[in-house]
Order: C-alpha cells, then structure tokens, then sequence
C-alpha cells in the first residue's frame, strides 16, 4: 500500500509539471484560451497533490 501511496503522488506530481509546461507553450503561441485551459488543469493537479500529501504525509519525501 505504501508504494501506491508513492506513486500517486509522483502521478500527481508529473501530471501538475505537464500542465505548467503546457501553460508556457500556450504563452508563447499567445493562445489564451488554451493557457487559461491548461492553467485550470494545472491547478486541479496540485490540489490533488497538496490533498495527496495531507493524507498520505510524506512517507517518501515526494511532493513536498
């Protein structure tokens, strides 16, 4: 059960890393529809972090 609790972690983690890249690509081809997309995303990941990390504490050290 611990390395289930690691690994959603680390899927929330890349999921939030993938969406703030996406925000930087939608900046640079001025598509403000798609950064204003990919930040909301990019949001709802890191709650799903942040909550990840207040239940599961950091048993592994990521997501701190």
């Amino acid at each position: 059960m611990k390395n289930e609790m690691i690994w959603t972690k680390l899927w929330f983690a890349h999921q939030k890393r993938k969406w703030e890249e996406r925000i930087k690509m939608a900046k640079v081809a001025s598509k403000l529809g798609h950064q204003a997309y990919a930040s909301k995303q990019a949001r709802i990941w890191s709650q799903f972090l942040e909550h990840a990390k207040t239940e599961f504490g950091s048993i592994d050290g990521v997501g701190r």
